[in-house]
């Protein structure tokens, strides 16, 4: 299924860069960094590896 083999690795991705990303800030990302983040993370966690074996 999808929701394990492709947005699973990008939640959890997605969930330890904005925890490192509040730490270093005043907690808060601003929606602008956010998007650039995901971006990154983007093609980091959705490989056609993951899409493949889902």
């Amino acid at each position: 299924p999808l929701d394990v083999s492709i947005f699973a690795p990008l939640k959890r991705v997605l969930a330890s860069e904005t925890d490192i990303g509040s730490r270093l800030d005043s907690g808060r990302i601003q929606r602008v960094e956010w998007t650039k983040m995901y971006i990154r993370i983007r093609k980091k966690a959705l490989t056609s590896s993951n899409i493949v074996s889902g």
